[in-house]
C-alpha cells in the first residue's frame, strides 16, 4: 500500500486515476484512451464509459457515469483518505513512544 505523507499527495494520485476527465492529458494513466471511446454528459463532464468499463467493477458504472461518484469523492475527501490511511495511523501508535499518564 502507498503511504501519502498528506491528503492532497493522496488526492494528486488517486484523482488521475480515477477521474482522467479532469486532469490534463499528460496526467491521465496509459489505461485511458479518448480514441474510440464512447462517452457519457453529465454535469457538464464527458465520461468516458470505456474506462469506466475497464477500471470499475459493472455496479459502479452508472455511479460513475453520472457523476455521482465525483460528488462524494469532492464530498468525502477527508474521511476517504483517513480511511484509506487507518491501518498506517494506527500502526503509528502502537510504534510510539506514548507518555503513560499516572
Amino acid at each position: 500500500m502507498t503511504v501519502f505523507s498528506n491528503q492532497s499527495e493522496f488526492e494528486n494520485y488517486w484523482k488521475s486515476r480515477l477521474y482522467p476527465e479532469l486532469v490534463s492529458k499528460k496526467k491521465r494513466p496509459p489505461e485511458y484512451s479518448a480514441q474510440n471511446a464512447r462517452w457519457k454528459k453529465s454535469d457538464s463532464i464527458k465520461w468516458n464509459l470505456g474506462y469506466t468499463e475497464y477500471l470499475f467493477p459493472e455496479e459502479l458504472w452508472e455511479y460513475r457515469n453520472s457523476g455521482a461518484l465525483l460528488r462524494d469523492w469532492e464530498e468525502a475527501l477527508p474521511w476517504i483518505y483517513m480511511e484509506y490511511s487507518w491501518n498506517y495511523i494506527i500502526g503509528s501508535f502502537n510504534n510510539a513512544n506514548l507518555i503513560k499518564i499516572k
